[in-house]
């Protein structure tokens, strides 16, 4: 039986130099965590949209059809439905595809940052999905 020596056997073995090494990379680096935190907020901002009643938020705004009569009385006195289109910048009469919460906004911010009139009265009859709802009414404070 013979036994060959490999070459370099009963030598020490030649430390390598060291080779530098890359900084650890973090699995949430700057842009994984804008990706991250624009996903947890997609997500809280779909959540709190099923809760409330505008869905800004939602992922599917366009889920209910609203059909809406928009009335308004100044000093008593009624507006006709070309005044109306041009106090809100929608027809007096309409169908609107997103959260009937839209067009009460619409009102509103009119109403409070637009006009100064005394005695308005502004009353919102509509229908979600073809079921009758309960008049809206906004009255200037």
């Amino acid at each position: 039986m013979s036994f060959e020596i490999a070459a370099g056997a009963g030598r020490p073995a030649k430390r390598r130099a060291a080779l530098p090494r890359k900084p650890l990379t973090h699995p949430f680096m700057p842009r994984s965590l804008i990706a991250v935190f624009f996903l947890l907020f997609q997500a809280g901002m779909l959540i709190h949209a099923r809760f409330t009643p505008s869905r800004y938020f939602c992922w599917a705004p366009f889920d209910s059809q609203s059909e809406y009569s928009i009335r308004v009385w100044i000093e008593g006195k009624p507006l006709s439905s070309k005044e109306v289109k041009a106090r809100y910048r929608r027809p007096a009469r309409g169908l609107d595809s997103r959260s009937i919460q839209h067009v009460k906004d619409i009102i509103v911010q009119y109403e409070t940052k637009y006009r100064q009139e005394q005695n308005v009265r502004v009353q919102l009859d509509y229908n979600i999905n073809g079921i009758p709802q309960a008049p809206w009414v906004w009255v200037s404070p």
